[in-house]
């Protein structure tokens, strides 16, 4: 699952995005990121997710100057806190 949240700087978060695909494989990020384009998303300027090879290849395909960090990624239970 691919979660797309907008954090403001007053600590408010905004679900932008949410996708689903039975595996993960470039082509899923590459989709899911472009769609986040075409909506007009702007001016992001780092990508937290997991250290996964599919995931770091559709940043770099997507938006290639975009840094990436590597987070932890946490549990279900947690996501209803975004």
């Amino acid at each position: 699952m691919l979660v797309a949240a907008r954090i403001q700087r007053d600590g408010k978060r905004t679900i932008l995005g949410v996708s689903v695909a039975l595996r993960e494989h470039e082509i899923h990020g590459c989709s899911f990121m472009k769609q986040l384009l075409q909506r007009g998303l702007t001016g992001g300027s780092m990508i937290p997710g997991d250290d996964h090879a599919a995931l770091r290849g559709a940043r770099k395909a997507i938006f290639g100057a975009c840094s990436m960090a590597t987070v932890s990624v946490t549990t279900y239970s947690r996501m209803g806190e975004l």
